[in-house]
């Protein structure tokens, strides 16, 4: 009788162990990888931390002038109203009359006329850069035309010129009309 009241126990007990503890102590198991990766994220995250607190002290290491002058050559957003008032001032200052300007999104159909026609940004560049389309017409003399290409290269504002169409108006001895395309840049 003594075996079978020690049998019953036991099997009661193994029992009670595959149904209420083995279940527990597999959730704890699960919970125990589960912590493991979240140590593993946060570790990440630490790194990452102290990656930004580097970068972050380099980036206060530049000159607030500098700073400035970067953020003049690519700027945080496409401003395409500051864009067209400084190619305006370039063509002015050298004598040709601004005439259009389109920044076009990528899959967007270019608009025409005075002053920002489409939304920014076109092809995107593995760096958060993104690079709108860049279409704009002046007129004037050859000379002034000159003068502005000259201005623009060394215009603090990145512009990169693909293609340019002349065409002179009829009945406008030595005046041309200028169309450029291209693309700026600015910082997603």
């Amino acid at each position: 009788m003594r075996y079978i009241i020690s049998l019953l126990f036991l099997g009661v007990a193994a029992f009670l162990f595959f149904t209420f503890a083995d279940p527990k102590y597999r959730e704890i198991g699960s919970l125990r990888v589960e912590r493991g990766s979240f140590n593993s994220a946060l570790q990440n995250l630490r790194e990452l931390a102290v990656i930004q607190d580097e970068l972050l002290a380099k980036y206060n290491t530049i000159p607030a002038a500098d700073r400035t002058r970067l953020n003049k050559m690519i700027p945080s957003e496409v401003a395409s109203d500051q864009l067209m008032v400084e190619i305006n001032q370039l063509a002015s200052q050298n004598g040709l009359a601004f005439k259009a300007i389109d920044i076009i999104e990528e899959g967007a159909s270019p608009g025409r006329g005075r002053g920002r026609e489409a939304t920014p940004a076109a092809a995107e560049i593995k760096s958060g850069v993104q690079s709108p389309v860049l279409n704009f017409r002046v007129g004037g003399t050859y000379q002034g035309l000159r003068l502005f290409l000259e201005d623009l290269e060394s215009h603090i504002r990145i512009t990169d010129l693909g293609e340019i169409s002349f065409d002179s108006p009829a009945g406008e001895l030595g005046f041309i009309d200028v169309e450029f395309k291209g693309m700026t840049y600015w910082v997603k």
